[in-house]
């Protein structure tokens, strides 16, 4: 009886010490209980679906060539499953009306309405005013591959699409204050005494951006924690040997996305500097989701270019209700790069 009065009471002392014992704390983002969308709780299930078919692609098949190639079909596959019929998802290059081309993209998405330049190989060149996104897909992001898929980026970002030109101005209307378009396709604003000039703003940055196609890098593995790794990886790029490169915010990926850290183009125009007039290209954090991020803007930027025919009244649906999720606002990060304005 002794002795199980004794066990008794080292249990009770065992549970008294472990209730005592504080949870841990997590450094990242917290997460909201409930999914905010039918969408984001879609992309919940469709990313444990990507994790688990990724990781039985790495345990069972040794070449990393070919696992990279089932990832890529592993993001194609889920993508599928959710955008509109009218978007082709398909691999290329990218090309503009000046004979421009991109390097080799992993997965494009582009509007089925637009012509394109088909190879046997199942590869395509596809128009730059018909793609809405480029993205490249790593199995493993180290500096090496991060690198590759930034210049990927950046050669998509070299090109130069064509918009409407009544249909730009129309969109020149909406903004508070005066634009106007010059023959050469320059956007000026009206100061005062009714004098013209380019905007000194990030506003004509953002207006670079307009028609463009959003790009992505997605990493499978790598950067799970170390988010000073990420930076300096990212950094590396931005000024190899260090010679800053000329760049703007069509030339950097919308997001990059690691095992555990998260780059986003920062186009909201967060940390600008007007005494200095230069404002940050790219913003990094750690996330506990970055593959949810990934889906989640995606879908809201595709959304945003969706085409919504008016129905027999002339009413145009709206669907963006059913996109925006939690991290629809800007991420707050330690900012990298910079443009001058």
């Amino acid at each position: 009886m002794a002795s199980k009065a004794r066990t008794e009471r080292r249990k009770a002392e065992r549970d008294l010490k472990k209730a005592r014992t504080p949870a841990p704390v997590h450094s990242a983002s917290p997460r909201p209980e409930k999914p905010t969308t039918i969408f984001e709780e879609w992309a919940r299930f469709a990313i444990e679906t990507l994790r688990n078919e990724s990781d039985l692609a790495g345990a069972m098949v040794s070449h990393g060539g070919r696992v990279g190639n089932i990832r890529e079909q592993l993001i194609q596959s889920v993508l599928k499953r959710v955008l509109p019929t009218i978007y082709e998802i398909g691999t290329g290059h990218v090309v503009d009306y000046k004979r421009g081309f991109s390097k080799q993209i992993d997965i494009v998405i582009s509007r089925r309405d637009f012509p394109a330049l088909r190879f046997n190989d199942g590869s395509a060149h596809y128009l730059a005013e018909s793609v809405l996104a480029a993205i490249e897909i790593k199995s493993e992001l180290s500096v090496a591959k991060l690198h590759e898929a930034l210049d990927v980026c950046k050669s998509v970002g070299d090109l130069t699409p064509q918009v409407d030109g009544a249909s730009f101005d129309l969109m020149l209307e909406q903004l508070p204050g005066k634009y106007r378009r010059t023959p050469d396709g320059k956007v000026e604003v009206q100061g005062a005494n009714d004098t013209w000039s380019e905007p000194i703003s990030p506003t004509l940055q953002k207006m670079r951006l307009i028609g463009r196609p959003a790009t992505y890098v997605f990493g499978f593995k790598g950067y799970s924690s170390n988010i000073d790794d990420f930076r300096a990886a990212i950094k590396s790029w931005l000024a190899p040997d260090g010679r800053v490169r000329a760049l703007n915010l069509a030339h950097v990926p919308s997001v990059i996305v690691s095992e555990g850290c998260l780059a986003v183009c920062n186009r909201n125009c967060e940390s600008v500097d007007y005494v200095h007039k230069t404002w940050p290209l790219l913003l990094t954090t750690r996330h506990d989701n970055p593959l949810g991020y990934f889906v989640t803007h995606l879908l809201l930027h595709i959304g945003r270019r969706m085409l919504l025919t008016p129905d027999i009244d002339g009413v145009r649906p709206a669907v963006k209700q059913y996109l925006v999720g939690p991290d629809e606002g800007q991420i707050t990060g330690q900012a990298l790069g910079s443009v001058s304005f």
